[in-house]
C-alpha cells in the first residue's frame, strides 16, 4: 500500500492571528506603507520659493558685479568747508548710473577742495558736490534779483556772466540818480508763471544791502557785459 505522509504546515505568524481578530471584529486592516499624497498648494509654493530663490542669488550677483569703487564721506562736511583725507573714504557699492558718483581713483583731486552743499556722514560723493572755490568768496556777497521782462538782458544769461545791476530811478523822487554796481552771475531760476527770473549775482560785501533793499522794492535792472576776453 502506499505510504501517505501528513501535510507539514509551516510555523505560524503573527499576522494570522491579527488578521482573524480584525475579522472577529469588523475592522479593515490597516496598510503598513500608506501612499503620501502631496496637495496641488505645496507644490505650488514650494515651486514659488524656488524661483524667488533663484532670482535672490541672480540679484545678489549682478549687483556684486556691478559694484564700483566710489568716495564716501567718513566725517560730516559743513558747506564751504575744505575737505581732508580723513573727511573721505573708499567704499565698493553697486552703482546707478543717475547718481554720478565720484570714482575712487580721484581721490586726491577732491584734497583741499571745498563742499558745495552740506555732506553728511555716509554720503557718497557725487559730481557737483565738491569744487575749487565756493559762493560768494571772501570779501563779496550773493544777492537774489527777481527780474520781470524788461530788466533783463535780451540773451539767456548763464552763470560767470559779467553784468552790471543798476538802480532804476524812483519816479517820486525828485533828484534820483541812476546808479550801477558790477557783479557775476552765479545763479539763474527758469521764469515763473509772470515771467519773473531769479538772478544770484556776486557783488562786493559793502554793496550787497544797497542792492538787495532796491531789488525787495523792484528799483534794478541788469546790463550784460561783453562776454569776449
Amino acid at each position: 500500500m502506499p505510504t501517505i505522509r501528513p501535510h507539514r504546515r509551516g510555523p505560524a505568524t503573527d499576522d494570522a492571528p491579527s488578521a482573524a481578530a480584525d475579522r472577529r471584529s469588523g475592522q479593515a486592516p490597516v496598510s503598513t506603507n500608506p501612499k503620501l499624497r502631496r496637495s496641488p498648494l505645496a507644490v505650488a509654493l514650494g515651486g514659488l520659493l524656488v524661483v524667488a530663490g533663484a532670482l535672490i542669488s541672480v540679484g545678489a550677483y549682478t549687483q556684486l558685479s556691478n559694484a564700483q569703487e566710489v568716495i564716501a564721506v567718513v566725517a560730516p562736511v559743513a558747506r564751504g568747508e575744505r575737505l581732508e583725507r580723513g573727511d573721505l573714504q573708499v567704499v565698493r557699492v553697486g552703482i546707478d548710473p543717475a547718481l554720478h558718483l565720484i570714482p575712487a581713483e580721484q581721490m586726491a583731486q577732491l584734497i583741499g577742495q571745498y563742499a558745495i552743499w552740506d555732506l553728511p556722514q555716509g554720503s557718497l560723493v557725487t559730481v557737483g558736490a565738491v569744487g575749487p572755490s565756493v559762493v560768494p568768496h571772501k570779501g563779496r556777497a550773493e544777492v537774489g534779483l527777481a527780474l520781470a521782462p524788461g530788466r533783463l538782458p535780451g540773451n539767456q544769461l548763464v552763470i560767470g556772466d559779467q553784468v552790471r545791476v543798476v538802480s532804476v530811478p524812483d519816479p517820486g523822487a525828485a533828484d534820483s540818480q541812476v546808479r550801477s554796481w558790477p557783479a557775476t552771475v552765479v545763479d539763474v531760476s527758469p521764469p515763473d508763471g509772470n515771467r519773473t527770473v531769479v538772478v544770484g549775482v556776486e557783488l562786493e560785501a559793502a554793496v550787497a544791502p544797497e542792492v538787495a533793499a532796491l531789488s525787495a522794492s523792484g528799483r534794478v535792472a541788469l546790463v550784460l557785459d561783453a562776454r569776449e576776453r
